[in-house]
């Protein structure tokens, strides 16, 4: 029951930083979609906030009540809710390098895009290791080696998998388009996903 209201206490910590993570995000979007700007000259972003931090110990409980049927459920969801949250992290501090730095191309973006694939992965670690799974019995040091050695597996096969199907598309198409960007994107962010949860369960916090 205890560790129970501390997985909702974090679930709900989670939305509500997701909803200030994606703030900087939004504004940068609102630059060329004018319609955006209302959330940031009304109250709309508090609801936004708020209502992440409500809706996600809403979800929590749904996904263990799910997990009477299908048990690994309850922690894959928690680790999509992890995903989510990094993601809209990474993306926060690359908007705050370009709004507030000008930062439009080249070596600044690329450093700017280490910055915060860096934050991003350690905020990541974090959260993987109190919420998502439980602690191995590995020194910190040594965990969050594996935990980068997956990533980067993990980051390998996103692009080997991308450009190959990419690749594919276009050839079977005869053309280019930009449809198969998204798909090829999303097919490989997807088996990515399991490559990363398979990798953080089974090596780097197996017990």
């Amino acid at each position: 029951m205890e560790q129970n209201k501390r997985e909702y206490f974090s679930i709900s910590l989670l939305g509500l930083l997701l909803g200030i993570f994606l703030l900087p995000t939004i504004y940068v979007i609102a630059t060329e979609f004018k319609f955006l700007e209302i959330i940031f000259i009304t109250p709309y972003y508090l609801f936004l906030i708020l209502g992440l931090s409500l809706l996600a110990p809403i979800c929590l409980i749904i996904a263990l009540k799910l997990s009477n049927f299908f048990r690994p459920i309850y922690q894959i969801s928690k680790f999509l809710a992890v995903g989510a949250l990094n993601t809209s992290l990474d993306l926060a501090i690359l908007s705050i390098f370009t709004a507030y730095a000008g930062i439009e191309g080249g070596i600044y973006y690329s450093l700017a895009k280490a910055v915060s694939f860096i934050v991003a992965h350690i905020h990541s670690y974090i959260w993987s290791s109190f919420f998502v799974f439980k602690r191995s019995n590995d020194s910190d040091a040594l965990a969050y080696s594996k935990f980068l050695l997956v990533s980067l597996f993990s980051l390998t096969v996103n692009v080997i998998v991308a450009t190959s199907i990419l690749s594919l598309l276009n050839s079977l198409a005869g053309e280019h388009s930009p449809i198969f960007l998204t798909i090829s994107a999303i097919i490989a962010s997807l088996i990515t996903m399991i490559a990363n949860f398979l990798g953080y369960k089974y090596i780097v916090f197996k017990k």
